[in-house]
């Protein structure tokens, strides 16, 4: 995907803000469900800011058969890129293996957290009507962040979340 020269990024990517910024834990971080039946990729981006005391935050991702209601059940995914402290180093992406389709943010205290998970639409059950997907956030003590969609690859011109 490439830019012509009088195009702008947010005309090519539709971003999605899934969760409020607050902890994330209970409904607060349960992320919004994205159709993904108009694009083939989505970045999912999870800055994360700790206070002291931190429990870490549990994230897992799920597929959907309705935008709302419906079935639910687990989207595999095995990995992840993650910066365990972006005020030291606000460039560095690490990729991080993922076991059991779900991982726990970093707990140290007082640090600035950003994870991005990358979701194919490939990866959905569309044979059983499973075309959405969400990203949760739980568990979170004394840390707040935000859940965020790039959609992108969109599979005609024009696509609409």
């Amino acid at each position: 995907m490439s830019l012509s020269p009088n195009q702008r990024p947010f005309e090519i990517l539709k971003v999605i803000k899934a969760t409020a910024l607050a902890a994330l834990t209970g409904a607060g971080g349960q992320g919004a469900r994205v159709s993904m039946k108009n694009y083939r990729k989505c970045s999912v981006l999870m800055p994360i800011s700790n206070a002291t005391t931190v429990t870490g935050t549990a994230v897992t991702l799920k597929q959907h058969d309705a935008a709302s209601s419906g079935n639910t059940k687990a989207l595999a995914f095995t990995q992840m890129w993650s910066n365990i402290d972006v005020g030291a180093n606000a460039d560095n992406l690490a990729v991080q293996t993922v076991a059991s389709n779900t991982f726990t943010t970093d707990a140290t205290n007082s640090k600035e957290l950003l994870y991005v998970i990358e979701v194919d639409s490939e990866s959905l059950d569309w044979a059983n009507g499973f075309g959405w997907f969400s990203a949760w956030g739980q568990s979170a003590v004394a840390s707040t962040g935000i859940i965020l969609y790039v959609l992108s690859e969109p599979r005609y011109s024009g696509a609409g979340i």
